[in-house]
This record gives C-alpha cells, sequence and structure tokens, in this order.
C-alpha cells in the first residue's frame, strides 16, 4: 500500500496492516529517503538470495553475519583505502582486537612493543635520532648483513661509517671498524661461541673501561688496554696484570711438597715476579711471624709456650725445655771477669748476671761453656744439690770452672789462671807418660868423664845436704820440678853410682888377691 507522506508500505499478515506495520520505503519530510523496518524484527540486504548485510533490532549492523552483537560485526576481511594520513600522534588513537575479535580503542603508548614483528620501508625516527638501515641519519644503522652501527653527530659535524666514533655489531667473524663487538662464524656444523670485544691498535689511547660515577666524579675500576694490560684502580696500567690495592685468594689448593713450584716475589716497586721455591732460601729477606712457627713437631717461638727452638727477646736462644734445655747467649759482664757469650746445659743466664738451673724433681745440676772478651774459655759445672730449681750468682758460677783454656794456649785444671801449658792443681793419674827429653847422661860412661872421689862427694853432701847437679829442696819449692831434667839426673846418678860400685869392686879383687 502506498502513503502520501512516505512512500511505499509492505505489510503481510504476520507483521500487521497498521500504518506503523511492515517495511517502510519513502521519502521523509525533509526529503530524505528512508527504508524503516517498522517491527522489533532485524532487517537484512544480499545478493544471491543470502543475506550480506543485517540490521537487528538493536541497531547493530553485521555484514557477513545474521546476527551481529556489536555495533558493526563483520565476519571476513576488512579493506580500508584513502585514510587521512596522521603526522603526529597527539591525541590519536589505536585500535585493538581482542581474541573474540572485539574491539577497542587505546593510547599509542600503551601499546609499546606488544604488536609484534614489524617491518618498516623507510627509516624509523626515534624521537630525534634514527634506526635505519644506511648511514643517512645517526642512530643506529643495521646493515644488509646483520651489522649494527651506533654513531652520531659529532662537535665537528656528521662523520661516515668508517669515520664516526660510534660502536658496532658485526657477525660471521668480521672485525668492526672502529670498535664495537663481533661474533665468530659457526662452521662445518659446530659453533663457535665466541663473542669478540674490539679496539684497533692504531688507536690510541684505547681501552675497555669499567666506570663508576659517584655524584659527577667518576672513576675507572677496571682498565684492558690495548696492549693487554689489566688494571685495577689504576688508570694507566703498566703491566698485564697492574693493581692498586690488596689482593685477597681464597679456597686455594693446599701443596703439600715442593718440586717444580715457584713463588711470587714482589720488588720494591710492587711488580710481581716468579722465582723457584726450591732456590728461595732466604733470599725472602727478614719474616715477621705473629705466632709461633712449626717446624715438623717442633716450634721456632718466641715465648717458652712451646718445646723447641726459642729466640729470646734479648737475642738469646734456649732449645727445648726443663732440665735438658740448651742455651746459647749472651753473658756480657764488667770487671773482674769481663764475660762474653756462653752455652748454657741446663744452665741460663739473665742480664743482671744471675744463672738459674731447671729441677727434674730430684736433679738440678748443669754445665756451662763460658768466653770472656779477652779471649778465654772455661768448662763451668755445678753439682746437683736438690730436687728444686735453683740460682746462683756471678762469682758462684766462676768459682766452679773446672778447666780454662786461656788465649796463650794453656789448660788449667782446677785453677783460673794456669803458668803453663797444662797446669794441674790436684793429682792427675796417667796409664802412661812419654815426656820428650834433649839429650841423654850417656856421657857418664866416656872414658874422659871425670867421676867425683867419694871423699870429695862426702864433703859436698855434708856443706850442700844434697847431691851435686840435683836441686835443693827450696829449688823444688821455688821452682818446681822438671820431670825430664830430673828423670835425666836421677839416672846419672844412678850410673855414677854404679860406676862407684864397679871401681869398689875392683879395688876389693885387689886387696884379695894382695892377702894370698
Amino acid at each position: 500500500m502506498a502513503t502520501n507522506i512516505y512512500g511505499i508500505q509492505i505489510t503481510n499478515n504476520t507483521t500487521g496492516t497498521g500504518q506503523s506495520s511492515g517495511l517502510l520505503i519513502g521519502l521523509a519530510a525533509n526529503g530524505n529517503a528512508r527504508m524503516v523496518q517498522q517491527g522489533q524484527q532485524s532487517i537484512s540486504l544480499g545478493t544471491n538470495n543470502v543475506d550480506v548485510l543485517t540490521i537487528n533490532s538493536l541497531g547493530n549492523i553485521g555484514i557477513g553475519t545474521t546476527n551481529p552483537t556489536a555495533k558493526l560485526h563483520t565476519n571476513g576481511t576488512v579493506r580500508m583505502e584513502n585514510l587521512t594520513v596522521a603526522t603526529q600522534a597527539t591525541n590519536a588513537r589505536v585500535l585493538l582486537i581482542d581474541a573474540q575479535g572485539n574491539v577497542s580503542q587505546a593510547q599509542p603508548t600503551l601499546i609499546g612493543d606488544n604488536l609484534g614483528n614489524h617491518t618498516a620501508t623507510q627509516d624509523v625516527k626515534l624521537n630525534d635520532h634514527w634506526l635505519s638501515n644506511d648511514g643517512s641519519a645517526q642512530g643506529i644503522k643495521i646493515s644488509n648483513q646483520g651489522d649494527v652501527l651506533i654513531y652520531g653527530t659529532t662537535a665537528n659535524g656528521t662523520k661516515t661509517f668508517e669515520q664516526n666514533n660510534g660502536f658496532e655489531i658485526v657477525t660471521r667473524g668480521r672485525i668492526p671498524e672502529r670498535r664495537g663487538i663481533s661474533v665468530d662464524e659457526d662452521a662445518n656444523g659446530t659453533p663457535a661461541g665466541n663473542v669478540n670485544f674490539w679496539i684497533h691498535n692504531w688507536q690510541n689511547p684505547a681501552a675497555f673501561n669499567f666506570m663508576r660515577n659517584d655524584a659527577g666524579n667518576t672513576k675507572k675500576l677496571m682498565v684492558i688496554n690495548k696492549n693487554g694490560h689489566v688494571g685495577i684502580n689504576v688508570d694507566n696500567p703498566q703491566y698485564t696484570l697492574h693493581i692498586n690495592g690488596n689482593i685477597r685468594f681464597e679456597q686455594l689448593p693446599q701443596q703439600q711438597t715442593i718440586t717444580n713450584e715457584a713463588v711470587l716475589i714482589s720488588d720494591a716497586q710492587g711488580v710481581i715476579k716468579a722465582s723457584p721455591a726450591t732456590q728461595l732460601k732466604d733470599n725472602l729477606g727478614n719474616h715477621t711471624a705473629t705466632q709461633n712457627l712449626k717446624l715438623g713437631n717442633y716450634w721456632l717461638s718466641n715465648d717458652s709456650s712451646d718445646k723447641g727452638l726459642q729466640i729470646k727477646s734479648d737475642g738469646n736462644v734456649q732449645v727445648g725445655g726443663g732440665i735438658t734445655q740448651v742455651n746459647i747467649g749472651k753473658s756480657y759482664s764488667n770487671a773482674p771477669y769481663y764475660l762474653s757469650s756462653y752455652i748454657g746445659f741446663n744452665a741460663q743466664r739473665n742480664n743482671q748476671g744471675q744463672w738459674t738451673f731447671q729441677s727434674d724433681g730430684a736433679n738440678n745440676g748443669g754445665a756451662a761453656i763460658i768466653a770472656d772478651v779477652s779471649g778465654n774459655i772455661r768448662l763451668v759445672s755445678v753439682a746437683s744439690n736438690g730436687g728444686s730449681d735453683k740460682s746462683v750468682d756471678e762469682t758462684s758460677m766462676i768459682n766452679n770452672t773446672k778447666l780454662i783454656i786461656t788465649n796463650n794456649g794453656r789448660v788449667g785444671l782446677g785453677t783460673n789462671n794456669p803458668q803453663y801449658e797444662l797446669d794441674v792443681r790436684g793429682t792427675a793419674h796417667f796409664c802412661k807418660a812419654i815426656v820428650k827429653s834433649a839429650g841423654w847422661c850417656d856421657f857418664v860412661f866416656d872414658n874422659n868423664y871425670r867421676l867425683m872421689p867419694l871423699y870429695e862427694l862426702k864433703k859436698y853432701i855434708e856443706l850442700n845436704k844434697h847431691l851435686p847437679e840435683i836441686p835443693s829442696a827450696k829449688e823444688i819449692e821455688e821452682n818446681d820440678i822438671d820431670i825430664a831434667i830430673m828423670n835425666k839426673l836421677l839416672l846419672q846418678k844412678i850410673e855414677e853410682l854404679t860406676l862407684y860400685i864397679i871401681k869398689q869392686q875392683e879395688e876389693i879383687e885387689q886387696l884379695k888377691n894382695e892377702k894370698k
């Protein structure tokens, strides 16, 4: 049916035949063309007996679907042409599609890199710098070989790829033009795995610097220069490893024996060198030990806390302890003894001249070899007199001298002042004594020897009270006896006595013959 207001109205028994029923196709009062579904059902347009576009009672438009669930619901591809090109992103929005195909808008900054991989047919501008595939602009360049170059404008203007002061990353084992990183090429199915950091010898100075910034004050923590020198806390390392500061090692393996190992030594400038451990001996100079030094099962110590070798604070040395100790030290004293040093066997002297003898609970004896500044040596022995420690003074110690060797070679037993090469003040027991004598008394038996007549001998004895040539008692008392001379004189008197007997026998025989 036709209306005078809208044009054509199409109805049926289902829609009803009222003025607001069915499909209305016509013109509005203002001249706009209208096609309206006046009921609550959808309206569709299609071809080939297939609905292509559907508008439901909610006002949703569906393309390729008869049940649109959004204002615009498409099922199939979407194509847009001749869109306006935006020159800036101010107040712009981007469209996002969820997994169900629903479209929403968002700020471009919200997206970040969530859009996935991108392909740019031109350079990508990052603020006022560029991500490019050539060297036409400063920024990041990615070449068609996969190399990456980071560079920019210097104070003298933009430089070319080969002249720039930037940073380059290259692959397949190639070398950066100036500085950068290279990755070695995998060959024959074997991954090289090498990542190389590059500087060039013609660059000066050139180094890898690990820096720290403290409120604008920069500091080089570690430096690797082009000569291969590594500096820690050193700006300009002069050696392969140059360290300014302390060095600490932990968890080092413990070496039990020394064979071909070397030790590290430092000169006065701190330069470290290797020296064979077996050749060091004591070339390390003076050592300071804060604790005792253990030599095998014994100790080198500065106190008496452990058995072994003790070096006292006064420079004296003690070996062992208790009654078995041996002491080596100074014994310097003034007059009258002028001692210098000593070796003590359970005898220890302090700087005040007191001598100490330890006890084992039953005995406290000891001995010492003492030297004086004149070169004399004394052997002193102090007998045990009890089971407790004891001390004696210097005079008592010297009075216990048993043997002395003087600086002129004399040996004294029982005397501190020997007058002869061997001076014994006491009894001497010899199993055999050999005395060298200059000449002997065989001259008594010479034909020309004058044997003193007996009457003269009698007068001499009555006058001198001793035999001729024999020392008197006074001479013996004053000058002692020379055993060699005395033996010679005694034999001479025996030989003379023999001659007297022979002569008397001759006279007796003569008298016998006269009486016959």
